[in-house]
């Protein structure tokens, strides 16, 4: 299991998604395109 990970986005982005600022969401990708930089 993978801990907390954060990210950046646009605030035009957060306006788009509806979120507020500290707001938690959950994000799923394809795992064949994962790289993960230590």
């Amino acid at each position: 299991t993978l801990g907390p990970v954060s990210a950046e986005i646009t605030v035009e982005s957060l306006r788009r998604l509806g979120f507020a600022v500290g707001d938690h969401a959950y994000a799923s990708f394809k795992a064949t395109g994962t790289r993960i930089v230590a």
